[in-house]
């Protein structure tokens, strides 16, 4: 890794050892001869005048006469040597160190794209339609995008061809390999290095040109990225004593709080689940909390911020984070709303799977006679690149089908002369156009079973849909392997 610079004054390295041990950073200690022997959290006040200190103390830290810490801050990597003082339970006392070294952790500059005008990415995988996605930051050397666990399709050096479509610059095709696979709740952030060769440098200062331009947008913006955030304030549900009330009052600013002790805090979560609970561990009232909270499917999946507590929970699918105590109020504001962008970016991700598939141009044919399905429930598809033809008569249903011989049929509940039912057994007796999936649109829930029909080709939608039912049928549909 590059250096990136060192700190090096005693002012300056008391000051990052308190950011440091305010933000909770996790610390690894190493020996001389590169062996770990601790993992754990630095305290440090600068103000107070106690030493620099580690927590938990290492087992045989007598027996090293200096030590390495290593850990990730700001998105680099820090590094400093210190020599152990004294153990007094549970910390280790450690010399404040002489300087700092920052490594990045980057080769490669990064830009997160403008989201009213995103970055494109198109990958072709084996055996899927062509996926479709938006960068989530970009540079000359790779870029990375969020995408459903449910994709099964990204391991680590698989390499594909890819077309990126960069606003105002244009798309350039080129082909990139995995590097990183950083799974979290539902989703998994991929990120790609570009596998630039000789004939591909014009696509290469392409996408430095898109790089460079954005990196002014955002310095004239002082580093805001465009668009309004119009979301309400989170709802919070904080589970304490009544005693506590007044040690939460910052968090009123930014949040719609309630707090609850812990006698009611299950009754509650039952009436309305909120956007994160906060719990804090330390009373013995917590355990029965926290149980419900990991193993009862109504609440195993709200996001969760525990204060005080060292240990990890039951596995749960919800997001999860612990907050040491005593601790910055800064840093718990931070937490809560690091879970809480988490937890909003994984269902987002995870309902929008079938938008990640481009519809590569198959022809979808409604038969709509009497104009019962409105046409914006239908634009999604043509976002999703399906070409979409409408039959509106009453008569010469069978003649417009096998004239347009689409790849799909999406058909009305009234669909004229003809009833629906019939229609479907009409074209499974025409031997051109009977091998059509065809899926109707229905009011109320299918038939119990499906099966048999699926096999010959006839799928159900129940109405009301969101955009996404509708995606996952057709895809389905069309026996795409998702």
């Amino acid at each position: 890794m590059k250096i990136a610079g060192r700190i090096e004054t005693p002012a300056a390295v008391a000051k990052h050892m308190a950011m440091v041990a305010d933000n909770q950073i996790p610390v690894r200690l190493f020996a001389d001869e590169g062996k770990l022997i601790a993992k754990g959290f630095l305290f440090f006040d600068a103000d107070s005048g106690e030493p620099l200190r580690f927590s938990p103390t290492p087992p045989d830290w007598s027996a090293h006469s200096s030590l390495t810490a290593h850990y990730v801050f700001e998105d680099r990597s820090s590094v400093f040597k210190t020599t152990p003082l004294r153990a007094v339970h549970p910390h280790l006392h450690l010399s404040l160190p002489e300087g700092v070294v920052l490594f990045d952790r980057r080769v490669h500059f990064r830009v997160p794209p403008d989201p009213a005008m995103p970055v494109r990415i198109r990958l072709r995988v084996p055996e899927l339609p062509e996926i479709l996605l938006s960068a989530r930051d970009i540079s000359r050397g790779g870029f990375s995008v969020l995408v459903p666990r449910r994709i099964a399709a990204f391991e680590k050096n698989r390499t594909c061809p890819v077309t990126v479509e960069l606003p105002g610059v244009g798309a350039v095709r080129l082909a990139a390999t995995v590097k990183g696979v950083f799974p979290f709740l539902k989703v998994m952030r991929v990120g790609w290095a570009f596998a630039f060769q000789d004939k591909d440098m014009a696509a290469c200062e392409r996408i430095l040109a898109y790089c460079l331009s954005r990196l002014d947008a955002l310095k004239r913006s002082g580093g805001t990225p465009s668009g309004h955030d119009n979301e309400k304030r989170a709802r919070i549900c904080l589970i304490d004593t009544e005693a506590a009330a007044e040690e939460y009052a910052f968090l009123k600013r930014l949040f719609v709080l309630e707090q609850v002790g812990y006698m009611e805090a299950l009754s509650r979560l039952r009436r309305r689940a909120p956007d994160l609970v906060v719990v804090n561990t330390r009373p013995a009232g917590a355990n029965l909390i926290l149980q419900s909270l990991s193993r009862d499917a109504r609440f195993s999946e709200l996001p969760l911020v525990l204060l005080g507590r060292g240990g990890k929970i039951k596995p749960r699918p919800g997001a999860v984070a612990t907050v040491r105590t005593p601790y910055k109020q800064a840093f718990l504001i931070k937490t809560m709303t690091t879970v809480l962008e988490q937890n909003r970016l994984s269902l987002a991700v995870d309902r929008s799977y079938y938008r990640c598939f481009s519809g590569e141009g198959k022809k979808i044919t409604l038969v709509d006679p009497n104009r019962n399905i409105p046409r914006c429930e239908m634009k999604v598809l043509e976002a999703c690149g399906f070409c979409l033809h409408w039959v509106c008569d009453r008569t010469g249903i069978m003649t417009a089908i096998e004239a347009m011989a689409p790849d799909l049929l999406i058909l009305d509940n009234d669909t004229g002369d003809i009833d629906p039912a019939s229609l479907c057994r009409l074209i499974n007796l025409n031997k051109s156009i009977k091998h059509i999936p065809k899926i109707r649109l229905i009011q109320g829930p299918g038939p119990v079973s499906t099966r048999l029909l699926s096999d010959a080709g006839l799928f159900f939608l129940s109405r009301p849909f969101d955009a996404d039912q509708l995606l996952g049928t057709v895809h389905h549909a069309l026996g795409h392997p998702l």
